[in-house]
């Protein structure tokens, strides 16, 4: 049984280690085809190449918000300016979501035995809820987009903060999979309404830093938020009790519906329309709405965006698999309990408090200075974690199990600040 959960793990890591080559690739492509293209709706692009008479000025990367010479300004100004109360909520709230979604996976043999099901069944149970966020992604997205993404953040966590609880009420595996669908609506805005806000309120010169801070939520959650979890349910003896940890989302959620909600692209737009001697207040009706399909379709014509949603995608069904049969791998190739597991999950969530501020850091220099350059070191990072994770399931010790993990953890945070840099930029 162990091999079938190191095999089933193997061949997602390396599936996701493969689909990293078009990533490496076309981050190439990013010097010769137009960057801004999408940064501002047509009607205003097509003034402001009207104005410079030069489709090359207003595609140069140079023009690029938060792209130019020296060092990016520092963070407390940047706070202080506008603000620490958005990305501090934000992140406690994909903190409450992350430290329920970490857990259940270290507890995950427990919740096997407790509704007798096998591991086919126990599989089918996470990866239903898992795919539940795709279902429930793409309405919270078209919300965000069309209404305010604050009243967005704070309704999905607190249907989040009263459902997990009810989760560990059930008697029967069926309600606990339906409840588990339910939770997807804490889930999908973590990575689209929060940071489409985040990119919205503060400048871009300093977003790989906000995103660093907002995805600080990660270690904390893989480390004393498991330790937590892990903690509430051997002392309790049952991981029913852990799920009532659910109910930290309340306040948060409440306190979230006291941000104010920000313009959306105004730096972006500002920024080019300045350059080509324009401005927003030279429309009087505003900027024209941009319709979801129009959107989609120029942005897929970017490639490296496209293989980047491929890089993503492949990845994500592997995140879905490794937290679920690592801890039935755990339990049966090194017969580690519930307090044994949350030890060695809590070391490898200790990754990413080391990488995830040398991520922020190395990437605004980076994209400041070369934006494609974040790409070449996004598919790097994703080559490797395939292949260190793969490597160190077939290690003869424990602690190169977990040596193996840890470092492959280290490898998945640049990819995340490379992809939300270029992405909103």
């Amino acid at each position: 049984m162990a091999d079938a959960a190191r095999d089933g793990m193997r061949a997602g890591v390396e599936a996701a280690a493969g689909a990293a080559e078009g990533l490496l690739v076309e981050a190439e492509s990013l010097t010769d085809e137009p960057l801004l293209s999408f940064a501002v709706p047509d009607d205003l692009l097509r003034a402001a190449v009207a104005r410079t008479r030069s489709e090359d000025v207003i595609a140069d990367k140079k023009l690029m918000p938060g792209v130019g010479e020296g060092k990016p300004p520092p963070m407390l100004r940047i706070f202080r300016q506008y603000g620490f109360a958005p990305v501090t909520l934000l992140t406690l709230a994909a903190l409450v979501v992350a430290i329920i979604d970490s857990g259940l996976g270290v507890l995950a043999p427990d919740i096997q035995r407790t509704f007798h099901i096998k591991d086919a069944e126990l599989g089918a149970v996470v990866f239903v809820a898992s795919a539940a966020q795709i279902g429930v992604g793409l309405p919270i997205a078209l919300w965000s987009d069309r209404g305010s993404r604050v009243h967005v953040a704070a309704f999905c966590l607190l249907a989040f903060a009263v459902v997990v609880p009810l989760q560990g009420a059930v008697e029967n595996v069926w309600p606990f999979a339906f409840l588990g669908i339910l939770s997807a609506f804490g889930k999908a805005p973590n990575s689209t309404t929060h940071l489409s806000y985040l990119a919205d309120y503060y400048p871009p010169e300093a977003r790989a830093r906000v995103a660093a801070y907002q995805r600080g939520h990660e270690p904390v959650a893989r480390t004393l938020g498991v330790g937590l979890v892990g903690g509430v349910a051997a002392l309790s003896g049952n991981w029913r009790w852990a799920m009532l940890l659910g109910l930290l989302g309340i306040p948060i959620g409440l306190l979230i519906l006291r941000l104010r909600e920000p313009e959306r692209g105004k730096h972006e737009s500002a920024h080019i329309l300045r350059e080509s001697g324009l401005s927003l207040e030279d429309e009087p009706t505003g900027a024209p709405r941009v319709l979801f399909g129009a959107a989609v379709q120029r942005l897929l014509r970017i490639r490296s965006l496209y293989f980047q949603l491929l890089a993503v995608a492949v990845l994500g069904f592997v995140g879905l698999g490794i937290p679920l049969f690592g801890s039935l791998y755990l339990d049966r190739e090194w017969n580690l309990d519930t307090g044994e597991r949350t030890t060695v999950y809590f070391i490898i969530g200790l990754s990413a408090f080391l990488i995830i501020p040398v991520a922020g850091f190395v990437g605004d220099r980076m994209f400041r200075r070369r934006p494609e350059s974040v790409l070449y070191l996004g598919g790097g990072c994703l080559v490797a974690f395939g292949t260190i994770y793969v490597a160190s399931l077939y290690a003869p010790s424990l602690w190169m199990v977990v040596a193996g993990w840890f470092i492959a953890e280290c490898t998945l945070a640049p990819l995340g600040t490379a992809i939300f840099q270029t992405v909103t930029a």
